[in-house]
């Protein structure tokens, strides 16, 4: 029997990062994956799904690394901790990569009514110990919000100034500014986090008070680092957009509910751009479709995935003409012309059905599989309603595209299923079949027949739980992988 190195077990257990649950179960193996399991657990331990007993348990496991003065600090506030000190197998917080502030005081309100059974509790305003502002000196990626029905104002401030003046390798910073949230100082503290940091990679803003102006524009500081931007209900300024424009090394923008977007900007500024975003989406923008097809021919030759909401005959025939590179092109259900499809050399094709009921859905499928690209390998189909099977039927009768998959976020049946063992039957190409994750083969609240999911993969065909939204499309790929 050949054995793994301990390389190559590192790099498998980096891959099940993301599954708490999975990444348990090797806690007791060995030493050696005991100690590198752990890291990985907390590295984001409150942003996974986590009961309240789990909750509790971690911020007791946290509670166990504070010394005599810090838990004095906690005394202040009626929350009485144990004098002994408990010594731990492992410095847990040095390990903490992620960490969001919605999801850290959840947890600590779900531990405090454990144990006082009081819904409201005030944290005193005390300055942060020093020594917590050394341990979050390695943190890397942070979320902070503005809800502060969860903590108060001075607390949440201090704590970003501890952050700002410690953490200078934060790779990804998220803000959420709430609907309720005044203003006062947080836009400063997190330009101040922005601007002290030495490599930032990743930033979301979201701000529907349109408060944030002048965090966009500290963006700056960063420009030769961000790869990836997300901006949601901002609206965006010359100013805005010139900072956007040279961030020299943007491959992902994300733009949603934003607004301000003129054909200026886009002729004036956007021709000039010296990034070449690879990834770009737009959704429920405030602008006109012309300014979307401006937006497209002016960063198209860079593009390879494309998503918008915007979409006519118009807006494919710029596609056509000015993204060459485009492979994954996610867009809405709607009445157009599919058979421009057929003109693209895209691998992947994303629908959104838009709901409404004037639309002629039996004939939009047909029209639809029939302008599937010959280039096309993948095809993913996201709704919150099933289609009929008649509706399915027709549309994979047209396709005559050889795909490689066959995604459906819906909630999936047998007669669905058939229709799907038909269509491999026929078709002898598909090799994988993406169907909605909540949908267990084993335990599912749909009976799927164990029969057909047999047949199905006897035929050569890996079903596998398709998400609706990946990172990237690599992520995508490696569940086929």
């Amino acid at each position: 029997m050949i054995s793994l190195t301990e390389d190559c077990i590192y790099h498998v257990l980096q891959k099940l990062k993301e599954d708490r649950e999975k990444l348990f179960n090797f806690l007791f193996v060995n030493r050696y994956f005991c100690k590198t399991v752990v890291p990985l657990l907390y590295s984001n331990p409150f942003g996974q799904e986590l009961n309240h007993q789990n909750e509790c348990f971690l911020i007791n496991t946290f509670l166990k690394r504070l010394d005599a003065e810090e838990k004095n600090y906690l005394r202040k506030v009626n929350i009485n901790l144990s004098d002994e000190t408990e010594r731990t197998l492992f410095e847990y917080e040095t390990y903490l990569e992620k960490l969001s502030l919605n999801d850290l005081t959840g947890s600590i309100r779900i531990w405090l009514m454990s144990r006082i059974n009081e819904e409201e509790v005030s944290f005193v305003d005390q300055k942060p110990r020093s020594t917590i502002q050394m341990r979050l000196g390695d943190l890397k990626l942070c979320l902070f919000t503005g809800f502060f029905d969860k903590i108060r104002e001075h607390s949440l401030l201090e704590f970003l100034n501890t952050i700002s003046k410690t953490c200078r390798h934060i790779t990804e910073l998220g803000v959420i500014i709430d609907e309720q949230f005044d203003k006062g100082k947080f836009p400063s503290y997190i330009i101040n986090i922005i601007n002290n940091q030495n490599n930032l990679l990743k930033f979301t803003l979201s701000e529907p008070r349109y408060i944030g102006s002048k965090i966009v524009l500290s963006l700056e500081s960063q420009r030769n680092s961000l790869t990836s931007i997300q901006l949601d209900f901002v609206h965006l300024c010359h100013d805005h957009i010139s900072v956007l424009a040279n961030c020299s090394n943007l491959k992902n923008l994300r733009l949603y509910y934003c607004g301000g977007m003129t054909l200026d900007h886009c002729n004036l500024i956007l021709v000039k751009s010296i990034c070449k975003v690879e990834n770009l989406t737009m959704a429920r923008n405030r602008w006109s479709k012309d300014i979307t097809i401006s937006i497209i021919s002016t960063l198209g030759r860079s593009l390879r995935r494309l998503s918008f909401d915007q979409i006519s005959s118009e807006t494919l025939e710029s596609i056509i003409a000015y993204c060459p590179n485009l492979k994954v092109l996610e867009i809405q259900f709607g009445k157009f012309d599919y058979l421009l499809l057929k003109r693209m050399k895209i691998d992947h094709l994303i629908i959104h059905p838009i709901f409404d009921l004037s639309l002629d859905f039996k004939e939009l499928l047909q029209d639809l599989g029939r302008g599937l690209p010959t280039t096309i390998k993948h095809f993913s189909f996201i709704t919150h309603n099933p289609l009929s099977s008649d509706n399915l039927e027709i549309f994979l009768d047209n396709i005559n595209s050889c795909l490689v998959s066959l995604n459906f976020y819906f909630e999936m049946n047998d007669n669905l299923l058939k229709i799907i063992l038909n269509y491999i039957l026929e078709k002898k190409s598909l090799k994988y079949l993406g169907i909605k994750k909540f949908i267990s083969l084993e335990t599912s609240m749909y009976s799927l027949d164990d029969e057909l999911i047999r047949k199905i993969r006897d035929l050569g065909v890996n079903i596998f739980f398709f998400e609706k939204n990946y990172e990237s499309e690599d992520e995508f790929y490696n569940l086929m992988a």
